[in-house]
C-alpha cells in the first residue's frame, strides 16, 4: 500500500488493516528522490503533495485534500520515483 505521508494517514485507520500490508510512504521516498535538506532536522525535507506531483509532471486538474485527487496524484508521484 503506497500513502502519501503514511505516518499521518495511518493512525486513522484500524490496526488490523496494515497487519498483513506492507505500508510505503510516497512522501518519504520523494523527499529522499528530490534531495532537499531540512537543516532544522538534518533529514530531507517534506514537499506537500500538489508540489511533488506538479514537480513530477502532473497536470490533471484534480480537488486537492479530497480522496480521488489525492489518489491519483499519489499514484503519478509514486510511478515517478519508481520508474
Amino acid at each position: 500500500m503506497v500513502i502519501y505521508n503514511a505516518a499521518f494517514d495511518v493512525q486513522f485507520f484500524p490496526d488490523h488493516v496494515f497487519l498483513e500490508s506492507r505500508v510505503e510512504c510516497a512522501m518519504l521516498q520523494y523527499a529522499e528522490w528530490k534531495g532537499d535538506c531540512n537543516p532544522y532536522y538534518g533529514s530531507p525535507r517534506w514537499h506537500k503533495l500538489h508540489l511533488a506531483a506538479r514537480a513530477t509532471g502532473f497536470m490533471e486538474e484534480v480537488q486537492w485534500h479530497r480522496a480521488l485527487g489525492d489518489a491519483i496524484a499519489c499514484r503519478h508521484v509514486w510511478r515517478h520515483l519508481v520508474r
